[in-house]
C-alpha cells in the first residue's frame, strides 16, 4: 500500500466568506472519514459551568483511488454544562498546521 497522501487546506480569503449563515447545519462527517483529537489540556471556569479544551486533530478522507487524503491541525473547543449535567459543545474552532515530525 502506498503512503498516505497529505496536503493543507486552501486558504479562506475574504471574498470566499459567506455572506449568511447557512440554512441548515453543515452535514456530517462522510461514513469512512476519521477525526481523531489528541487533548493536550482543559480548564474549567470556577462556577464549574464552563470549560474548554485544546489539543491536535488528524482527519483522513480515504479518496477513491483507495488513498488516504490527511490534514492536520490544533483545535480549541468551549464546553457548557447542560442543567440536566451534560456538557455539549457551544464553539468548537480548528486551524491547520503541518504534520507532526
Amino acid at each position: 500500500p502506498s503512503p498516505p497522501r497529505c496536503w493543507p487546506p486552501t486558504p479562506l480569503s475574504r471574498n470566499s466568506l459567506p455572506r449568511k449563515a447557512p440554512a441548515k447545519p453543515s452535514s456530517p462527517l462522510p461514513s469512512r472519514a476519521q477525526l481523531k483529537r489528541s487533548p493536550t489540556a482543559a480548564e474549567l471556569s470556577r462556577s464549574g459551568d464552563l470549560g474548554y479544551t485544546w489539543g491536535t486533530y488528524e482527519y483522513r478522507l480515504p479518496a477513491a483511488d483507495d488513498k488516504t487524503n490527511c490534514h492536520h491541525g490544533e483545535y480549541v473547543t468551549v464546553w457548557k454544562k447542560q442543567p440536566d449535567g451534560a456538557w455539549k459543545f457551544v464553539v468548537d474552532i480548528g486551524h491547520p498546521s503541518p504534520a507532526p515530525k
